[in-house]
């Protein structure tokens, strides 16, 4: 008798949800996958063309290891865990519109689609997602830096210890008065990255043949154990090359390379990463039922991928950051000041050249001199960690063909300098003045002295240090 009473008490679903649950026929979900995949190729051709370099070593094996991801379930989990990520990422875009930003946000509603529409996406794609991007060699290229120096003087103290009369200056090690020079490919992009991407590339094939997935944190062991076995084999190397005298032009330079890569990372890997996965792998169950197809998981994906559409769109319409303009009071004398490329300040006083970049921020890269000099088609040598006048400094030589420079380079906002990324980027988190970095270039190592003890002694450009530098902004109208 009660019944009745019962059931109008009962809230009523809304429309909306009742529509948002219903299964979607295969028709109608057939036709949006084709649609939704060549929008995603479209959108990562137009926005992401000029973001990643496809022919080069470590972009190779990390597609390679990307094609060969395990599939551990073969029914999409009809899940939104990369939705909310994506969401992120395009909010952040208005804060941070930099290409990076934007790939991110497309990975996630790429995995997002591939879960809806395949399969479920394993935890070692956004590992091998997040290598891809440009933004990984430069944390390679600022932290392997003090990691070569380091491996150089290591280097150059074993072989002391071997009775040999090896001298280290910087990243150079003299024996037998003939110098080797530990550059960037040594300790650097390619044989970390391309060892990065070879673990992740073992840890999907073992994942396949035991059918065991492995969780974030069996990943990031392996990783860093992979980073470990990279920075000894770097070491074994180096010693070699001193002690046989190899020099980079000699063949067997890139040849003893490619032996340590295999010998001493590849090949201990192969039993580490096994044991791991057969060890710390959960068994996957079969799946049983039908695939999740409901209106819900095609709304998001759509609402994605107009979103993604959007900030393609504005990605055409940036505003790069620019410092305050100069005025009278930012006149320094002696010098000749003009703007290159917007935000970096030139200075010339005949004598030296004055690079100043400004950083929009401490999240934003800082691109030092060996990253920008070696755009401009110099090589460094005889890089060195120095101090002078209290100050610790970079040093190194520029060569270009027959061209020599030298050059030095810190971080400074007017009250501080540093050489360390981690110390400018923590006490701008603290409040402290804007930092930029100050790279200065001379003809010859005397001129480069004199010009470096006047500069850190008078501190000439403090008048053009500390000034806000307005971050990229999005033109929406």
């Amino acid at each position: 008798m009660n019944l009745p009473i019962l059931s109008s008490a009962t809230p009523a679903v809304p429309s909306w949800r009742r529509w948002l649950r219903q299964p979607l026929g295969r028709g109608p979900w057939r036709r949006w996958r084709n649609i939704l995949a060549l929008t995603y190729t479209v959108l990562a051709i137009a926005g992401l063309h000029d973001y990643i370099t496809l022919v080069s070593t470590p972009t190779i094996v990390g597609i390679l290891a990307l094609l060969y991801t395990p599939v551990l379930e073969k029914n999409p989990p009809g899940r939104f865990r990369f939705a909310w990520p994506a969401l992120f990422f395009f909010s952040l875009y208005f804060l941070l519109p930099v290409k990076t930003t934007l790939y991110l946000a497309w990975c996630c509603a790429a995995c997002l689609f591939l879960e809806t529409f395949h399969r479920r996406v394993e935890r070692t794609i956004p590992f091998i997602l997040l290598l891809l991007t440009p933004i990984t060699g430069y944390f390679v290229e600022i932290f392997s830096f003090p990691i070569r120096l380091q491996l150089t003087r290591l280097a150059g103290g074993l072989l002391g210890l071997a009775g040999l009369p090896a001298t280290v200056a910087g990243n150079s090690i003299t024996v037998r008065d003939q110098a080797f020079s530990v550059d960037p490919a040594c300790v650097g992009l390619h044989m970390l990255v391309v060892s990065l991407f070879t673990a992740l590339l073992l840890m999907n094939y073992f994942q396949t043949h035991y059918q065991r997935r492995l969780g974030t944190g069996p990943i990031l062991l392996l990783l860093l154990v992979t980073a470990a076995l990279n920075v000894l084999a770097n070491l074994l190397r180096i010693i070699c090359l001193v002690v046989l005298a190899i020099s980079p032009a000699n063949p067997l330079h890139d040849v003893l390379g490619l032996v340590f890569l295999l010998g001493y990372i590849l090949l201990p890997l192969l039993p580490v990463i096994r044991h791991t996965v057969r060890r710390f792998g959960r068994p996957q169950p079969n799946a049983t039922g039908a695939p999740t197809r409901t209106q819900a998981l095609l709304a998001a994906n759509i609402v994605l991928a107009t979103a993604l559409s959007f900030l393609v769109l504005l990605s055409f319409r940036i505003d790069q950051p620019h410092p305050v303009q100069l005025t009278a009071r930012h006149n320094i004398p002696g010098y000749k000041i003009k703007e290159a490329n917007g935000s970096i300040l030139q200075l010339d006083n005949g004598r030296s050249l004055v690079y100043i970049k400004p950083i929009p921020g401490f999240f934003y890269p800082d691109h030092t001199p060996t990253i920008c000099w070696r755009g401009s088609g110099y090589s460094f040598t005889s890089l060195a960690d120095t101090v002078l006048a209290g100050t610790s400094l970079y040093t190194g030589i520029l060569q270009k063909g027959n061209q020599r420079l030298y050059t030095a380079w810190w971080y400074d906002n007017g009250v501080h300098q540093t050489t360390k990324p981690v110390d400018w980027r923590w006490d701008w988190i603290h409040g402290a003045p804007a930092y930029s970095v100050i790279n200065l270039t001379a003809a010859s190592p005397q001129d480069l002295a004199t010009e470096l003890k006047l500069v850190l002694k008078t501190h000439p450009f403090s008048p053009l240090l500390g000034r806000p530098v307005s971050p990229p902004r999005v033109k929406i109208w």
